[in-house]
């Protein structure tokens, strides 16, 4: 169990990265839009 959790947390910080990262691309990207 110990090591499931280990295993685990990282991957939901980087999952939580990469969530991040693709928000702010789709912000980019609707913006990018809007001035077109």
């Amino acid at each position: 169990m110990n090591l499931e959790i280990e295993i685990s947390s990282p991957k939901n910080i980087f999952v939580k990265i990469r969530f991040s990262i693709s928000k702010k691309t789709l912000m980019k990207l609707v913006f990018l839009i809007f001035l077109i």
